[in-house]
């Protein structure tokens, strides 16, 4: 989800929301979903304040719950759009997610505390993560030339296998039950070290075990596929979601808190060798561990991958080596919140954090995983936009400067050629040597220059990955 800045502002029609529950605290009740008359009589009230973040159907808001005696309540209130709030469809959903969520008790998953019915609106109150997202954690870290080590990375990862083993197997009866909407964005860092998967509006049973098409249980997979596209294992989605789906997102997850990228969307025709590559882009430098990990999850045959949660669990269990990751997560967590640009990690978390010079280590990664002689990354220290547009004049063009070298091959073709890959995304000199654009966060697109060697070339599907790698 994005995150967005707003006042703290009152919401009356939350104010004196009917609450359907008994007077236990709320930390430790269930949801009550036949209210008796009596028990209508409770009137806590809501008072809403900073959105924290918004997807494609609901906006999460910061609130206080107040319900005296008891002292007031920061928790997490999850509304749909504006527009879509009188959707009866969209309504069920939100009441589907409720039901989840109140049947899930686990450390590593977010709390649901309650439906909240207004009639012309439901709205669900959850337990309030005080943290950062891990994406976003990912982001400040990256921006700021700092990387996690294998043991901080194995505590995460711990915490979304823990959690899925966790919804793979619940009580005698149940079904197993699909997040089917795992990603970064969705694993919440908690400042006390915690690892919490939030977010099941997607979340449905196991389509392996689906036996009533009409039913709520497939309801999500009925009308919305879950999932972003890069986390979306390359066979593709089916149209009912899978505990399979779950554990290649978490392989999508590991490769992107290793490399500090956003996984590339596999192109059609990815084979074998073309997946080595990306598994090697994250996995260079790292244990043994990381390599089979990466390599189960995100196996290009699903028969090839995990079957299971719990074998993820015995492989985070040696990354993190006994090491105490999980103060080390809450101390990293608490520094990066409100972090600014001159942020240095405190001296406890250098043994958990890995400094690097972003060219340098772009170009490394790149020539070990895709068997290039060499590999170069250069950009303009002050890059005019309207300079590659149609018809701009490489003479009137800022000098393009070569911020890192790795390997030893041929000379860099003329800036013309690499101007047209800042403009079009893609250039080829004309001795064969591959310039691509590279996105990066805060700062000029860079151009990265790959020399496979005299005679050879990358596919199409080489030249896909690649491009979205570094999109």
């Amino acid at each position: 989800m994005s995150r967005s800045q707003a006042p703290w502002i009152p919401l009356g029609s939350i104010d004196s929301v009917e609450h359907v529950r008994p007077s236990e605290e709320v930390s430790t009740s269930t949801l009550q979903w036949q209210a008796q008359p009596d028990k209508l009589a409770l009137r806590p009230g809501y008072t809403v304040g900073k959105r924290l973040g918004a997807g494609g159907s609901a906006e999460v808001f910061e609130a206080e719950l107040r319900r005296p005696p008891l002292p007031p309540q920061r928790v997490a209130l999850k509304r749909l759009l504006p527009g879509l709030r009188g959707d009866p469809m969209q309504q069920r959903k939100l009441r589907r997610e409720a039901q989840i969520g109140a049947a899930l008790s686990h450390h590593n998953i977010v709390r649901t505390l309650e439906l909240i019915d207004l009639g012309d609106e439901v709205a669900l109150a959850m337990e309030l993560i005080d943290g950062l997202p891990g994406q976003r954690l990912l982001a400040i870290l990256t921006e700021r030339g700092h990387r996690l080590r294998p043991p901080l990375v194995g505590h995460i990862l711990h915490g979304v296998f823990s959690a899925l083993h966790y919804l793979q197997s619940l009580k005698p009866g149940q079904r197993p039950l699909v997040h089917a909407d795992l990603s970064l964005e969705n694993v919440m860092l908690a400042r006390d070290g915690r690892v919490c998967l939030i977010d099941f509006g997607l979340s449905t049973e196991d389509g392996a075990h689906a036996d009533s098409e009409g039913s709520d249980d497939v309801l999500t997979a009925l009308h919305e596929v879950g999932g972003k596209p890069s986390y979306a294992p390359p066979e593709g989605m089916p149209r009912t979601p899978t505990v399979v789906g779950d554990l290649y997102a978490a392989g999508v997850c590991a490769w992107e808190l290793l490399s500090g990228r956003r996984f590339p969307v596999l192109p059609k025709g990815t084979g074998p060798r073309e997946l080595g590559s990306v598994i090697a882009f994250a996995a260079s430098g790292q244990p043994a561990q990381v390599w089979l990990l990466l390599r189960d999850c995100l196996a290009l045959d699903p028969s090839a991958r995990l079957h299971s949660a719990e074998q993820g669990l015995a492989v985070c269990a040696r990354l993190r080596d006994g090491h105490p990751a999980e103060a080390a997560l809450a101390k990293l967590v608490r520094s990066l919140q409100g972090a600014g640009a001159d942020w240095q990690p405190p001296e406890v978390l250098l043994p958990y954090l890995h400094r690097f010079d972003p060219a340098i280590d772009l170009a490394d990664r790149l020539r070990q995983s895709f068997s290039a002689q060499q590999v170069e990354v250069v950009a303009s220290l002050s890059h005019d936009p309207s300079l590659v547009s149609d018809g701009f004049a490489p003479s009137a063009a800022p000098e393009l400067v070569s911020q890192a070298r790795v390997g030893q091959g041929r000379e860099r073709p003329g800036d013309e050629v690499l101007w047209e890959a800042l403009r079009s995304g893609v250039a080829k000199s004309a001795d064969g040597l591959l310039c691509l654009r590279a996105r990066v966060a805060g700062h000029p697109d860079q151009v990265v220059i790959l020399d496979p060697g005299p005679g050879c070339g990358y596919s199409h599907t080489a030249v896909a990955l690649l491009r979205s790698i570094l999109s």
